[in-house]
């Protein structure tokens, strides 16, 4: 038999392999018959027992990515609520892709989708929800960010790059590294966080408005808190990627804000790259 007809033989047993192991609902969905005519029974196990080995392995490998990549949101659930949040997710989005970091990148989504006030007006809604998506956006900013491309190579702009005319200042469009981003959160949940990665046992918080810039330096996600003042200013820059007197303007930021000392403190965190 030549190759390429043994290559078109296993090409589709293989899909349809992949497609059993891979369904939600595992050996179940599978075709009986088409079951019986492609695998063998064993001594003691019978076809469905057997294929259905693959299947829990791959679920169960699935259920591991999560609560790696989702240690604070596990702890806030705890092991039965998050079990079943990640096993919904991954019904409603199995994986397409060839990598496990794609696994998860629309579980935020998915949970302020399926939230059970969803159908409620935002002042009828409960609070908790409101924390625990936000919570889910925060580890996977983290991952995110960890996993990108931060400031370790390449040319990065320090506060003695930064122009001495306050008129120059204001025409210089500064260009953001690649891991910073800006966020704002209607929950302390850095603080949560921080606590629950290193073993603590924080209980849910109140609810207390986060102003963040959090970005990689030195192999390491930072977390900086800011004021909200701050907050707009810097989304302005590198969000509308406005020249900083266009900034300044949007957000009415007056020198007793002290723009520029915001600006080399950032520029000193490694904010930005030399254009």
């Amino acid at each position: 038999m030549s190759q390429h007809r043994l290559a078109s033989g296993i090409e589709p047993l293989l899909a349809w392999m992949q497609g059993v192991v891979t369904h939600p609902y595992g050996v179940r969905a599978s075709d009986d018959v088409k079951l019986r005519e492609t695998v063998t029974r064993s001594r003691r196990l019978s076809e469905a027992e057997r294929l259905a080995i693959y299947s829990t392995g791959y679920h169960a490998r699935l259920m591991l990515c999560f609560e790696a990549e989702y240690p604070c949101l596990h702890h806030a659930l705890g092991d039965e609520l998050f079990a079943a949040f990640a096993r919904r997710y991954l019904d409603q989005y199995p994986p397409v892709s060839y990598t496990l970091f794609d696994l998860s990148d629309r579980f935020d989504q998915f949970l302020e989708e399926t939230r059970p006030d969803a159908d409620k007006a935002p002042e009828a809604r409960e609070s908790w929800p409101d924390f625990i998506i936000e919570l889910a956006r925060l580890e996977r900013v983290f991952l995110t960010t960890f996993n990108g491309m931060g400031p370790e190579q390449g040319e990065i702009l320090t506060s003695a790059d930064l122009p001495d005319s306050d008129e120059v200042l204001g025409e210089l469009r500064l260009k953001p590294i690649e891991s910073l981003s800006v966020h704002e959160f209607r929950y302390p949940v850095v603080e949560f966080f921080k606590a629950a990665r290193i073993g603590g046992e924080p209980e849910l918080p109140e609810a207390d408005s986060n102003f963040l810039a959090i970005n990689r330096r030195d192999y390491a996600v930072r977390f900086h808190q800011m004021k909200e003042s701050q907050f707009r200013f810097l989304s302005a820059l590198v969000v509308d990627r406005m020249s900083v007197g266009e900034a300044i303007r949007k957000c009415g930021v007056s020198k007793a804000n002290q723009p520029r000392g915001w600006l080399e403190s950032w520029a000193d965190d490694q904010y930005f790259r030399k254009s």
